[in-house]
This record gives structure tokens, sequence and C-alpha cells, in this order.
């Protein structure tokens, strides 16, 4: 019980970040037309120069503030980095150049060490299989955060385009006073036992050597990264696959969107503790990453939309893969560096959030122009068969994986 009542601010904290991140989006084309003078189209191109800046410093910077938690603790860093996102949104609420926003989009992805850090905190206060359903309550948060902030961002616009910036700033205001009030510091370690900072383990490059060093959960953690980077192609291309198959408007991307946000509250809030306890952790980790293969490949071939709205149920049961890979990995390293492997796994997510876009995105235009005797519909939907093919190669990683009995590492 004690456990829980240290757990509920900080889903409060991870709440409030994610609904004043969710309120930019809307605004953010608007705001770009603004600042540049130039048409939506052409002001396209800046937008995604700010997701590349945003990602870059989160690539950069996540493996030092979560090896940094490690040694000062998880409370200073988590307030640390909200009072840097206060900074953020005042300054996107104010700036008049393109310099400003670049700034404020390094600050953000430099500073997002807020959403890693919390699940390094579960893992100091809950042990074992625990560990994947209070990762599902963090995963709750996060989406719920992302369905209600474009909501609030899109209305807030309506007053100005400098609105939801001013919002969220308050709203990270808030956050900030009851995290300092009410949040509470779950690393214990003593002085005696702490060990002195590494700037060689804040690394961000330390996920390569993760990847490649032979550990018990290098193969997870590569499991974690082709799943990152197939998962790209929802936020880079799903818009632009939907519109050329099906026509659709910005009214039916929007409902099918809240379509997948009500399947990801599902998923992560209701079958993952049901999931590892029925199935365990291992079955759990397969089982996700087969429905994410069935959710490309009908997304890929669809030809009507029906199958895209089949695909939303395939969604929410593929949503128990994120929460019990990372308790899967935890498990494996010991309770002195559950930051620094928070760090590396977001240092991870974010390098594929670098690639995928740009990525997936070229693989859309190739294939939807090129030349070739095969339906329009598979040519558009390519780049969620390429996420296919990345899932087929992940479970053959993981049947290969669970073929080795792991040792787990002893709880410090």
């Amino acid at each position: 019980m004690t456990q829980n009542r240290w757990l509920y601010p900080l889903l409060l904290t991870v709440l409030l970040n994610a609904i004043g991140y969710g309120m930019i989006g809307p605004v953010m084309p608007d705001l770009l037309v603004e600042i540049t003078g130039n048409s939506a189209v052409e002001a396209a191109g800046y937008a995604g120069q700010l997701l590349f800046i945003f990602a870059f410093f989160q690539f950069l910077c996540l493996p030092f503030f979560g090896y940094l938690s490690d040694r000062i603790g998880r409370r200073p860093v988590i307030l640390l980095a909200i009072t840097a996102i206060i900074f953020d949104y005042i300054l996107m609420a104010t700036t008049q150049s393109m310099l400003g926003l670049y700034i404020g989009r390094a600050i953000a992805g430099a500073f997002g060490a807020a959403s890693m850090t919390s699940r390094a905190y579960v893992s100091d206060i809950y042990k074992g299989d625990d560990r994947a359903k209070y990762f599902g309550y963090i995963g709750v948060c996060l989406a719920t955060g992302m369905m209600m902030g474009p909501v609030l961002g899109g209305a807030a616009a309506e007053i100005s385009t400098r609105m939801p910036f001013i919002i969220s700033a308050g709203l990270s205001a808030i956050n900030l006073v009851l995290a300092f009030l009410f949040l509470k510091e779950s690393r214990q370690a003593s002085p005696e036992t702490a060990k002195p900072f590494s700037w060689a383990k804040s690394n961000p490059l330390g996920v390569f050597q993760k990847l490649f060093q032979k550990s018990d959960f290098r193969p997870y953690l590569i499991v974690f990264t082709l799943i990152i980077l197939a998962h790209t192609s929802y936020i880079t291309v799903f818009s632009f696959v939907t519109m050329e198959k099906f026509d659709w408007s910005p009214l039916d991307f929007g409902l099918c969107l809240m379509a997948f946000g009500i399947a990801g509250l599902i998923g992560q809030g209701f079958l993952i503790e049901r999931a590892v306890k029925t199935l365990g952790l291992d079955k759990s980790i397969f089982y996700g990453v087969i429905f994410y293969l069935i959710g490309f490949l009908l997304i890929g071939f669809a030809n009507h939309p029906i199958w895209i709205y089949i695909a939303v149920p395939v969604a929410a049961i593929a949503g128990i893969f994120g929460a019990t890979i990372v308790t899967k990995i935890t498990k494996l390293v010991d309770g002195d560096n559950q930051g620094e492997i928070q760090g590396i796994i977001g240092s991870a997510s974010g390098l594929m959030l670098m690639i995928g876009p740009l990525f997936m995105a070229e693989i859309f235009t190739f294939t939807t122009l090129a030349k070739w005797p095969i339906p329009q519909a598979i040519k558009n939907g390519s780049p969620f068969l390429f996420g296919g093919a990345l899932s087929i190669i992940c479970l053959a990683i993981l049947s290969k994986a669970f073929k080795r009995p792991p040792q787990e590492a002893p709880s410090a």
C-alpha cells in the first residue's frame, strides 16, 4: 500500500507532462506558417527538422540523465526535467524566429528524461513481473495525456497560436509544485555504497555497445529497437497511406487515431497484468510481437477501410509488448543500474525516432511512384509491410533467446 502511495504522484507527473506535450501538436503547422511566412506545404519541411532535432537531443541526453538518476536519485532528475520543459514552453510561446523553435525542441528532447526516469522509479519500488503492470500504468497515463492534449490544444488554438504553449507552461508549473511536494525519492543508496559519476557510462553511443555486447538482455534490447523502428511507420506515413489508399479526410484520420488511442488504453491498462499472469512474461512479449506483425500486415495489404479498423483491436493486444519487454530487460539488470538501462532504452528509442521517419518516408515515396506490376494499395502500404518483416526477424530472435534460460540479476 505504501508503494502505491508513492506511485500516484509519479503517475500524475507523467499524465500532466503528456497532456502538455500533446497540446502543442495541433498548433504547430499554424505556428510554422506564422513564423516563416510560408505556405503550409512549404512549412512542412521545418516540421521535419523540428522532429529530427527533438529526437537527436533525446538520443544524446537520455543516457546521461538515466545514469545521473542512478547517482543522485530519481526525484532531482524528474524535477529538473519538468523545470526545463516549463522554460521550453515559455520560449515556444514567445519566440518570433525559427531559431527559438529549434532551441525549444532541443530543450524538450534533451530534458525528456521524465518518462525514462519514471520507469526507473517503478523499477526501484516494484520487483519481478509486477513491474509490467506498473509500467503499463505509465503507458495508460501517456496514452490518456496524448488523447486529451490534442483536443485541449486544438480548442486553445482557436484563441491564438501561442495559447496552447501558455497553458502547457501553466500545467507544467502545477506539475512541478505537486512533484516537489508529494513525489518521494525511490532510489535508496547510502553515501558509502554510491558509485562515482562516470561520463563513459552516460555516453549515448553506449546503446551500440549494449546492442553488440554479449549479455542476457541483448536480444531483448535488439527486439525493442527493431519494433520501435517498425512503429515509426505509424507516426510518419500512416496519414499519407490512408489518404492514398482510401482518400480519407482529416476527420476520417482523426476518428481512426481516436480508435487507436482507445485501443492503446485498453492494451496498456487492462491486458498487460492479465497477460503476464496467464501467459508469463516471455510469452506475453512473444504474442505482443505476433500481434504487431498482424497489425502491420492488415494495414499494409488493406484495400478497404474496414481492414484498418480490424487492425485497431489487434493494436490493443500488441500494446502488451512495450511494458513486458522493458520489464524483461530490467529484470536482467541489477538495482544499481536501473537508471542507466532506462537511459539506454531511451537512447535506442531516440535513435530509431531519428532514423525511422526518414527511412519510412523514403520507402513510401519510392514504392508509391514505382511502376511495379503489383496493386497500388500494396505499394502504398509498403512501410507497414517492412514493419511486418522486422517483426518476423524479432520473433526469430526471441525464439532463440527463450531457448537459453537467462540468469536474472540480483536485487541491489
